[in-house]
């Protein structure tokens, strides 16, 4: 049986299987860090439009809290003189009859870069696209209502793992995985890049669920296996950063792994590679807001220069299939507002120019963030365990482009026959990303894998002599290869994983850490065994909260330590266990109108 890959076309209503979903993007462009391609979401009953961005780490859609998120006198971005349409419409969680809320809860994202919060969450009604468009629904979607303007948007999650409040045992489904359980998409998958605002006449993004877009994939590209750490999933080697405006490497001290992550718009490196930036390209660091802040004459320097950045990925730090992903200065040409620099009360507030490179603490908080993805287009299949990434090609005219829906159907799908759906794999395919059976072997081993009959297995050393690490890409897709790529060495992976991740000889573990702040955990802990698995752990903590005024007159974004947060690993599809969620006992810093202490701040600073 031969593995094929192929052009969606109109079918029999009666044998066709479910179609790829394409969430249409707003058309307009958002953001306090950036001009970004939102895309348009429908939540609650009656329906509440909002905009919000892909996020390629969390499993639940975060919106911005309508009760306390626009307190008055709130800075906005220049241009902007609503506060509601510059956070990309508010959520009231009271107009919406459908809303059953849970508490409020630590946001289970970017703590290792400081960016630590909480939401309200509960669970509520969402559509994809604005009303009428007939995007799929989901009920009783969980959600997080969040006022902090660390997240000046909301956020669409795109990791199909569950979510949990109570205990390890009870997850709530994330959209991803409902929409696959409803069969109105043919596999936990996605394709995703974030759009060009400089590009043409603003270049918006694409979003495509249970598949992808082939005239999106470049004929270069790398396959790479997640990472066994659910929450790197998407760790990529970046072997060498170049630019045109130097000779020397940006990357001086050698190789490095950084996570893709989509929610937040900045690239952390290394501090001896954030030094080669500011040699190459004259940039400024600002300590104070923790950005390289660019003047006007740097600007005219850097835009008649126009250097190009070109990052080297791959699966490992060095060696084996690499593609490069090559961004012009405008795709670092970015404007910053309040929070994440100091402004004057005003109707609106002027921007200033940034360039969105980040000085990492450590190697954890190494990050390639949205920039990044303005010029790459990256597919993730959930049910093989791998993702791909490519240059996002560009055609003369992208009005013109004519988009190419390719389904990615999951492993075990039997709707899938020799005699129909005939050719084989195309130049842009994607390895492990098609529709088609597999050998009685691989059916095998694929449904090992649904039923949980055994946990991942360690990656295997692969040798350096093995001959497999020399074929190409397309040598790959010609001997039909499920493999995402070339994995790294187990070493050299672990040493990224989060500091609470546990791993055994049986099977991977996960101990509680101490909280950051005196707090008393109530009822049964994990035992001297620290099994998961039959255990219910009341994750009730007594935190105090900062007030707003802390929040507001603290630099934004500093390094952090990591908050107790523990993701479980996603070993299939049938067997995902659930993210816990620790209930923050007191009033939430959501729940707070904070104009009063936003108006002291600013009292203190003109003084």
């Amino acid at each position: 049986m031969s593995i094929r890959s192929k052009v969606l076309t109109p079918r029999d209503e009666d044998n066709a299987g479910p179609s790829p979903k394409e969430f249409s993007p707003s058309l307009q462009w958002d953001g306090n860090d950036g001009q970004w391609s939102t895309f348009s979401l429908q939540v609650g009953r009656p329906a509440q439009n909002v905009r919000v961005l892909p996020s390629t780490g969390i499993p639940e859609t975060w919106v911005i809290d309508g009760a306390t998120a626009c307190p008055e006198g709130i800075p906005l971005p220049t241009g902007q003189e609503h506060c509601d349409d510059a956070r990309g419409r508010l959520f009231h969680k009271n107009e919406s009859i459908t809303w059953i809320k849970d508490s409020s809860y630590e946001l289970v994202a970017e703590t290792n870069l400081g960016l630590d919060s909480t939401g309200i969450y509960g669970w509520d009604d969402i559509t994809l696209g604005w009303q009428g468009s007939g995007g799929p629904s989901e009920n009783h979607q969980v959600i997080a209502a969040v006022a902090d303007p660390k997240y000046w948007l909301g956020v669409f999650g795109l990791d199909p793992r569950p979510s949990n409040f109570s205990d390890f045992n009870s997850g709530q489904p994330s959209f991803l995985d409902s929409l696959k359980k409803h069969n109105k998409i043919p596999s936990l998958s996605w394709a995703y890049t974030a759009g060009a605002y400089y590009r043409q006449n603003h270049v918006p993004g694409s979003l495509i669920l249970g598949g992808y877009d082939q005239s999106l994939v470049d004929d270069n590209y790398v396959n790479i296996d997640f990472d066994e750490d659910p929450s790197n999933a998407f760790m990529t080697g970046v072997q060498d950063i170049k630019s045109n405006a130097t000779s020397d490497s940006l990357l001086p001290g050698g190789g490095i792994y950084s996570l893709l992550d989509s929610t937040i718009p900045w690239i952390y490196l290394p501090v001896s590679a954030c030094k080669a930036f500011e040699e190459a390209f004259n940039l400024k660091w600002n300590p104070t807001w923790e950005l390289y802040l660019v003047d006007s004459d740097q600007h005219e320097s850097l835009s008649s220069q126009n250097p190009s950045i070109t990052f080297t990925l791959g699966s490992s730090t060095q060696g084996g299939s690499t593609v490069d992903i090559t961004l012009p200065y405008a795709a670092f040409d970015l404007n910053a507002s309040w929070p994440l620099v100091n402004s004057t009360r005003a109707p609106y507030v002027n921007q200033t120019r940034y360039f969105p490179l980040r000085q990492a603490a450590n190697e954890t908080q190494y990050t390639l963030g949205r920039t990044l993805l303005q010029e790459t287009y990256v597919i993730a299949d959930y049910e093989r365990r791998n993702f791909t990434v490519s240059p996002r090609p560009w055609s003369t005219s992208e009005s013109d482009r004519k988009s190419n829906i390719v389904a990615i159907t999951s492993p075990s799908s039997s709707s899938d026959s020799d005699s129909d759906h005939s050719g084989g794999l195309s130049a842009g395919a994607i390895a492990g990303i098609v529709l088609g059976g597999v050998a009685a072997l691989s059916l095998v081993g694929a449904l090992f894998f649904f039923l949980g009959h055994g946990r991942r297995k360690k990656r295997i050393e692969k040798s350096t002599n093995d001959s497999t690490d020399q074929e190409s890409t397309k040598e790959k897709l010609d001997n039909h290869t499920l493999s995402g790529g070339h994995s790294p060495e187990p070493s050299a992976r672990k040493q990224l994983a989060r500091p609470d991740c546990i791993e055994t000889d049986s099977r991977e573990r996960f101990e509680l850490p101490s909280p950051r702040v005196p707090s008393e955990m109530t009822g049964a802990g994990l035992g001297d065994d620290k099994k998961l698995s039959g255990q219910t752990i009341v994750q009730r903590q007594e935190l105090e909260f900062p007030t707003a005024a802390q929040t507001l007159n603290s630099p934004m974004f500093s390094p952090m330590q990591h908050s107790p947060l523990h993701p479980s690993p996603l070993h299939s599809p049938s067997e995902m266990e659930a993210t816990p969620r620790f209930e923050l006992v007191g009033d939430s810093p959501s729940d707070r109108n904070f104009a009063d202490d936003l108006a002291k701040r600013d009292g203190q600073r003109k003084s």
